[in-house]
C-alpha cells in the first residue's frame, strides 16, 4: 500500500470512501494487530460523520452479531472489510442503526448504516474504523491519500491492476 498526495491517473479500480472522516495509515491504529499489518492492507478512518455508504455496488454482509464488522463483495472478487473498535462489539450493537438487511445487495453510494457518534464516543475516543482490502491476484499497487474524505464522494483507494505474469506489487 502506497500513500500519496495525488492519486494516479492510470488504468485501475477506484474505491469510494464509505464514511466521512480523516484517513490515516493503518500503522497509526490503536489496535496493535492492525497497526502491525495482521489485518492486511488498509487505512484507519477517524469518523467525522454518522452515515456509512456502500463503496461500490455489490453484496454487503455483517460478519458478527453486533455488526461491528462488515464486508463488501464486488462481482470482480474485490473484498473490502470495515472493522469498528472492539469496544463497540462489547456494547452488543448499541449505536448502530442498520439501513439494510444482514446480507444485502447494495448500489454504490447507498446508505447502509447510521452510527450514533455521541453514544459510541462514550466508549471510544476518537471514534474510528479500520478499512481493509483482501489481497487479490489482479491487484498491483494500492494507493490512498491521508486527508479528509467525504463519504461516497472522494476516492479512498486507487488500485493499479497487476500486469499479467508480473505478480503483486503491494
Amino acid at each position: 500500500m502506497q500513500q500519496t498526495t495525488v492519486l494516479p491517473v492510470s488504468k485501475g479500480l477506484v474505491i469510494q470512501c464509505p464514511a466521512s472522516g480523516l484517513v490515516l495509515p493503518l500503522s497509526e491504529s490503536p489496535e496493535p494487530a492492525a497497526a502491525a499489518g495482521y489485518l492486511g492492507e488498509g487505512v484507519l478512518l477517524h469518523l467525522q460523520g454518522n452515515q456509512l455508504v456502500a463503496p461500490f455496488a455489490g453484496l454487503c454482509s455483517r460478519q458478527d452479531q453486533a455488526g461491528q464488522q462488515l464486508r463488501f463483495h464486488h462481482a470482480n472478487g474485490l473484498q473490502l472489510d470495515i472493522h469498528f473498535p472492539p469496544q463497540c462489539y462489547h456494547q452488543h450493537g448499541k449505536g448502530f442503526d442498520w439501513l439494510v438487511d444482514e446480507i444485502a445487495k447494495v448500489a454504490a453510494g447507498q446508505p447502509v448504516l447510521c452510527v450514533d457518534s455521541a453514544l459510541l464516543s462514550q466508549w471510544v475516543q476518537p471514534l474510528y474504523c479500520l478499512i481493509t482490502l483482501k489481497q487479490h491476484a489482479r491487484f498491483g499497487t494500492i494507493w490512498y491519500r491521508s486527508c479528509y474524505h467525504q463519504a461516497g464522494q472522494d476516492p479512498l483507494f486507487f488500485i493499479e491492476l497487476a500486469v499479467q505474469g508480473q505478480g503483486q506489487n503491494a
